[in-house]
């Protein structure tokens, strides 16, 4: 359901009428190591041959070749959900973003505008129904970001293993947890490592690093870490 421009007003639950898409592989290339390409399109990394696919919408031409729209699901409507669907709704993704609280919907309006995102689910995250209800059987993309490590890492574990979402992240404050589910092959973030690594170089004068190099130094200093927290 796609709400009028300009409206404040989001209904309590929305029934979604899922897109029509169209499957198409993403074979790699020999030597392209970033992106994988097939004819003008350009997919994601992750989107693997038989992943990939193809969401019937407008798109907004941002460079010389077109770029291949996806589907996402986003876990958590706070200020990091919100701007996030926000980003991707803009760059023309499919994108529904579930919570379960109204107002946090409502919020996301007033700090974004009525059309942040096209779809919202209210309900809880890890739940199957909802997730089905939001589009998960056929996304390309999982992110959980909600307040909570164990409602990111279960809904993760939910996407990964029951619904086989080609790309899984989670967000995870507690720096050992999300580096023990790094380990399993689960694509975690952790902001805690990667702010306070931030202002321990803002502090010394030292450049800032990537984001790589911060959970780096976590998998390096994990137990230091652990008591930091």
């Amino acid at each position: 359901m796609r709400f009028p421009r300009g409206s404040a007003i989001l209904p309590r639950v929305v029934r979604l009428r899922r897109t029509t898409i169209l499957d198409f592989a993403c074979p790699p290339l020999e030597g392209a190591s970033k992106t994988h390409v097939t004819g003008a399109r350009r997919c994601p990394p992750w989107a693997d041959a038989g992943y990939g696919r193809e969401v019937k919408a407008s798109r907004r031409d941002h460079a010389s070749e077109e770029i291949a729209a996806v589907r996402v699901v986003i876990l958590g409507c706070g200020r990091v959900g919100s701007t996030l669907a926000a980003m991707l709704t803009r760059a023309a993704h499919h994108v529904c973003i579930i919570d379960r609280e109204q107002s946090a919907f409502d919020k996301a309006i007033q700090r974004l505008g009525p059309d942040f995102t096209s779809e919202t689910v209210l309900g809880i995250g890890i739940d199957e129904d909802t997730l089905r209800q939001a589009g998960i059987e056929e996304a390309d993309a999982f992110v959980g970001v909600t307040s909570g490590d164990n409602t990111n890492i279960v809904a993760a574990q939910i996407a990964r293993h029951r619904f086989h979402v080609p790309k899984v992240l989670a967000r995870v404050y507690d720096p050992i947890r999300a580096e023990a589910y790094r380990e399993t092959g689960f694509e975690t973030v952790c902001t805690t490592v990667i702010t306070t690594g931030i202002f321990e170089d803002l502090l010394l004068g030292r450049p800032l690093r990537d984001c790589q190099a911060y959970m780096t130094a976590l998998r390096e200093s994990s137990e230091g870490f652990g008591r930091a927290t």
